[in-house]
């Protein structure tokens, strides 16, 4: 767990609002954004200079009981979040 970010959404009332992966992508970039402040960056690999760390957020759909999974590429700035987004549909 050391080179990304996890966060898994598996309960709560509006727990079907985020099983969109539109909605889901969104509530990665807040995250993102909101961690940046919080979390500073990680020296990664043999290299000195600090990345962003990759953040990847699941969301449990319930009807289907699949995990919908969303990744996105972090960056220490504003603004240099990469726009390369990867979608998954995983069985539970």
């Amino acid at each position: 767990m050391r080179n990304h970010r996890v966060v898994v959404l598996s309960q709560g009332p509006d727990l079907a609002l985020f099983c969109h992966p539109g909605v889901l992508t969104r509530l990665a970039l807040w995250l993102v954004d909101a961690l940046r402040d919080r979390v500073t960056g990680t020296a990664i690999g043999t290299k000195s200079k600090k990345k962003g760390l990759p953040l990847v957020v699941a969301c449990l759909n319930e009807a289907t009981e699949q995990y919908v999974i969303v990744g996105v590429m972090a960056a220490l700035n504003y603004g240099q979040v990469m726009k390369k987004f990867v979608f998954f549909c995983l069985s539970e």
